[in-house]
């Protein structure tokens, strides 16, 4: 996953917005055996992180609920700027990041979705979504959070 376009959509959403903030993060983590989803959150997030739910999600499912949580058009009073969601910069990067996480569904043997109770990197958030691409040997967790 190439943090640069995360860093860029972040960026952009965030630009002009109203009451408006989004993280994006992905890590990528060996499997050396056997390990739990908690283990997993702990060593990405730190160790107070704690898994609120787990649970397997459809290859389909995963692209759609990204991109509605980042483009989240709330009322009038927050929500990322009108112009920044027309914006061709921020469709093209959008384009790029769904390239990625479809090679991330395409590679992993399972995919989980999640939520995190405690230990969240970005403040407590009302939208927080995060997804777990199992493979052989290496899992990524790749989180994100939009909050109005």
């Amino acid at each position: 996953m190439d943090h640069r376009v995360l860093d860029d959509i972040v960026e952009m959403l965030n630009e002009g917005a109203w009451n408006y903030t989004v993280f994006l993060h992905c890590t990528e983590m060996p499997l050396l055996g056997p390990v739990s989803e908690s283990a997993l959150m702990k060593a990405a997030f730190g160790i107070d992180a704690v898994i609120g739910e787990i649970k397997e999600v459809e290859k389909a499912s995963v692209w759609p609920e990204i991109r509605d949580n980042l483009l989240y058009e709330g009322n009038h009073g927050c929500g990322p700027a009108p112009q920044t969601l027309r914006s061709a910069t921020l469709l093209g990067l959008l384009d790029v990041l769904k390239s990625e996480v479809a090679h991330l569904v395409d590679a992993a043997s399972t995919i989980e979705s999640f939520w995190l109770s405690e230990g969240d990197p970005a403040y407590r958030v009302y939208w927080d979504f995060g997804f777990l691409f199992m493979e052989k040997e290496v899992a990524h967790v790749f989180l994100g959070s939009s909050s109005d």
